[in-house]
């Protein structure tokens, strides 16, 4: 009988996690947590912001805080303006996988 593990804790309002780019845009670097339990801390309040693959693959993106708003709603177009943006909003969004590796389940 031995206890779970201690749930590893994300803290998107004082965590650093920084982004890596892929092929489909930024991404948060949380690979250190992959496969763990995990807790999101108090201050993290995550509202679900894309459900395109949920029902195909079982994956939505959890967003920290408010839902994003497009780039040029509040903004002038800036190349590196939106770049920033994009990285902004990726260290604060996470990928929830139900770990089934069948599609349309």
């Amino acid at each position: 009988n031995n206890p779970l593990p201690t749930p590893a804790a994300i803290d998107f309002q004082r965590g650093n996690y920084g982004v890596f780019s892929t092929p489909g845009g930024y991404v948060a670097d949380l690979e250190r947590f992959e496969g763990m339990s995990v807790r999101f801390e108090s201050n993290s309040d995550m509202v679900v912001n894309e459900i395109y693959n949920f029902v195909r693959f079982g994956e939505l993106v959890l967003t920290s805080g408010m839902v994003p708003i497009q780039f040029s709603q509040s903004n002038f177009p800036s190349k590196s303006g939106y770049d920033f943006y994009l990285r902004s909003i990726a260290s604060r969004q996470v990928t929830l996988d139900d770990g089934s590796t069948t599609q349309n389940p």
